[in-house]
This record gives structure tokens, C-alpha cells and sequence, in this order.
């Protein structure tokens, strides 16, 4: 017979278990520590993917920018990127060793006698938007007479970036032809404000240039985060209101009609005895001219003219009312005249593309559509045909350039393809 239970408080009662479990000692701070940091990374990669996924893996600009104190900017060697248009159109970037868009190029003296192009220009010329088969550098390289392209365009390069590329690939790439392509949307305003005032890279993006401008924090990561993480960049948009490439302007038309005068009006010779010229571009393509007389090749020019002064339907883009343009156009006719007072051969743009309108520049921006860079690439070809590469150019002297101002003058429309000054 078992004893009743005691209710003397003092004595002891066994300890009831649940089954045989025992209890399970609490995760330690450091484990705790661990396991949050990892789910946070695993949580910041999927946003990170999400967010490249929503953009197509392509940042709306170009984010393979370095800063450099001869040009401004140069693009990074071996990068790799793509960039998104305004209406989503996803281009693959990519860039060889000397950070220059297209194949590998060859430094050494050249042995089979073949043409060796230099191509000279900014956006255009480099093919933004569009993908580097369909653009003219490689539509050049595939034209009958197989040649040799070096691409040396860089976004937000203008005409004293040009000469600069010339004196320094002219003498180590020998090519036998040099192309001079000058842009309306671009260079006459550009043209008397290096691009080292003008432009500065940062975390990989091009920006405007401020003197006063705070030096960044730099951190292990910076790089990556600021320049290449497109939940950052999504971020920073958000922040600074700043979604994106902004839908088609019509501001670079408008300083073009209301400064014609001014844009139309090469700068006075420093030397009387020195041949008047009509384009302000007239000096950079002469002594483009004179580093390839002192070299052994030969300079053609292109003037490349706006979308809107080719085809009435580029308007429709722009959701602006159409302007006369009509009187624009000797901004492009003057500069080739002046390079063929010259004995440079040259050619407007204007009606070879305006034979393959419409449909000769993209439907979301100024830039040429492959349609376009073909037009374009049929033309250069046709000009560097008709010429023959000798040892020699004859060339008249003149004055080297004048100095450039220190500090821009006059305004220069900020460029499409260039950060906003204003993302954090």
C-alpha cells in the first residue's frame, strides 16, 4: 500500500522530465552574431538581383569612367558593362586593353601595306546605344577594302580631345588614315573648354567638373557599391529623384538657333599673314593635320549633323514643336569647306543620312541607329577610297593652336550619357 503524499512543504519532490528530451542550451552571441550577418547578405544578394533584374543587368549610363588629368576622362582597360536606353534597349560595352571600345589592338609597325584607320570623335563615333557590330567602326572594318580600325571615341571627348588622341596614338598605332568626325551636337560648343574642365570621373561614372566639389570617403568596397551595385544605384536615384536617362531634349537645338552667330564664327587669327577660316573647328582639324603630315598619314573629316536638322520626323521624339533649322546648317557646311581649302577631303553628313531617313537615329535619343552608323561607315568609306597613302602630306605651315580658356566662357550642354551632377 503506497504512502500519501506528504504535505510537509520541507520535503522534496522528484523532478518530473517530459520524455527523455533534455533541455537545449541558448545559441551563443557569436553564433547568434553569424547567423544574422548571413541572412542579411543572402537578403542583400537577392535585392541586388532583383534589382539588376528590373534593369536588364545595364545601368542607364555609362559606368566605365576614370579620371584623367590629359583628357578629363578615359574609359577603364578590359571593362566590361552595358547600358540601358530610355526606352530599354540593352547594349553590351566592352572594352580592350587600352580601354577603347572594339578588338585588341596591334602596336606593331604594320608589314602588309594595308589601311589603318584612326577614328577621332565622342558618343557618336563610339557607338552608344548600339551594339559595336552594327556600329561604324566595325562596319568600316567589314567594307570591301578590309581596313584596320582603331577606334579611339570616347564619350564627352570634344575637338581639343581629339588633337590630344591624335598626338598621342598617330605616332604609335602609324596609321595611313585619320578620320576627324565633328559632331553639331557637340563640338562647336565644346571646342574652346577642354573636357578636363568640363568632366571628371567618379566611382566610375562621368560627371560634371566642379572645383569646389567635396573629394569622396573612400572605404574597402567603395568601387563595387558606388559604381557597380545596382541596388545602390537604385537607391541613389530614389533619393536624388533620379530614376534614369531623361526622355529626349531639345536644349542643344535651342543654344544652337539662339548662339548661331556666335557658334558660326570661327575665332579671330592670331596672325594676319594667317588664311582666314569660316568653323571655330577649323584649328583642331588642322593641326590634326600637321601631327599626321609629321607622320606619314592622311586626315579625312565628316561633320555629322543633328537628327533634327536630317529628318522633320526626329521631332516626334522630342515632343516639341518643329524649328527652322534651315540656317543651322552652315554651321557643318563651313567646316567642310574649310577642310577642303584645306586639301583635307571631307564630307556633310547631312545628305547621306538624310537618305537613310528615317530611321537613321534612335527612336529614344540624338545618337545614330545602326541604320545610321551604316550610312555613315558607306560614306567614310567612299572618302577614304578615293585617297592614296603616300610617305608624305604636303601641308601649308600655320600657328599651333591657340591656348584654350581656363575656365568655360559660355555654357556647354550637359551630355545624355553622363551621370546627373546632382546623384548623391
Amino acid at each position: 500500500m503506497e504512502a500519501a503524499p506528504s504535505s510537509d512543504p520541507n520535503v522534496s519532490r522528484p523532478k518530473r522530465t517530459t520524455g527523455s528530451v533534455a533541455a537545449r542550451p541558448k545559441p551563443s552571441a557569436l553564433r547568434r552574431i553569424v547567423s544574422v550577418g548571413l541572412s542579411l547578405c543572402v537578403a542583400l544578394w537577392v535585392s541586388e538581383q532583383v534589382a539588376a533584374s528590373v534593369r536588364g543587368h545595364a545601368f542607364p549610363y555609362l559606368n566605365a569612367f576614370e579620371a584623367d588629368a590629359r583628357y578629363g576622362v578615359r574609359l577603364s582597360a578590359n571593362a566590361r558593362t552595358a547600358v540601358r536606353s530610355f526606352e530599354g534597349r540593352v547594349t553590351s560595352i566592352e572594352l580592350n586593353e587600352h580601354g577603347f571600345r572594339g578588338p585588341s589592338w596591334n602596336l606593331e609597325s604594320p608589314t602588309d601595306g594595308g589601311r589603318r584607320v584612326l577614328l577621332l570623335g565622342d558618343s557618336q563615333v563610339f557607338g552608344y546605344n548600339v551594339s559595336y557590330a552594327d556600329s561604324m567602326a566595325a562596319r568600316l572594318a567589314d567594307a570591301p577594302e578590309a581596313s584596320t580600325i582603331f577606334n579611339a571615341a570616347v564619350p564627352s571627348f570634344g575637338p581639343t580631345e581629339y588633337v590630344l588622341a591624335a598626338e598621342e596614338w598617330v605616332p604609335r598605332l602609324r596609321p595611313t588614315h585619320v578620320v576627324f568626325v565633328a559632331n553639331v551636337a557637340n563640338d562647336w560648343f565644346e571646342c574652346e573648354v577642354p573636357n578636363r574642365l568640363r568632366t571628371t570621373a567618379r566611382d566610375g561614372w562621368a560627371t560634371a567638373q566642379h572645383a569646389d566639389r567635396t573629394p569622396p570617403t573612400e572605404f574597402w568596397g567603395r568601387s563595387f557599391l558606388m559604381g557597380r551595385s545596382h541596388l545602390v544605384f537604385a537607391a541613389r536615384s530614389v533619393l536624388s529623384k533620379v530614376t534614369g536617362p531623361t526622355p529626349p531634349r531639345v536644349s542643344t537645338v535651342d543654344q544652337l538657333r539662339e548662339r548661331l552667330d556666335e557658334l558660326g564664327r570661327a575665332p579671330a587669327a592670331p596672325d594676319a599673314a594667317q588664311h582666314a577660316v569660316r568653323s571655330r573647328l577649323t584649328r583642331h582639324l588642322e593641326a590634326t593635320r600637321r601631327i599626321c603630315a609629321e607622320h606619314g598619314c592622311e586626315v579625312v573629316a565628316a561633320a555629322l549633323p543633328l537628327d533634327v536638322q536630317v529628318y522633320h520626323g526626329e521631332w516626334g521624339k522630342y515632343r516639341a514643336t518643329p524649328r527652322d533649322l534651315r540656317p543651322t546648317e552652315r554651321i557643318a557646311a563651313d567646316f567642310v569647306a574649310d577642310a577642303q581649302d584645306l586639301g583635307v577631303p571631307a564630307v556633310n553628313l547631312l545628305g547621306p543620312l538624310r537618305a537613310a531617313s528615317p530611321g537613321a537615329f534612335l527612336p529614344d535619343d540624338y545618337h545614330l541607329s545602326p541604320r545610321g552608323h551604316q550610312a555613315v561607315a558607306s560614306a567614310l568609306h567612299a572618302l577614304l577610297s578615293t585617297q592614296h597613302h603616300a610617305a608624305s602630306v604636303p601641308h601649308s605651315p600655320s600657328a599651333p593652336m591657340d591656348p584654350v580658356p581656363s575656365v568655360p566662357s559660355t555654357p556647354v550642354p550637359t551630355l545624355a550619357n553622363t551621370l546627373p551632377s546632382e546623384l548623391p
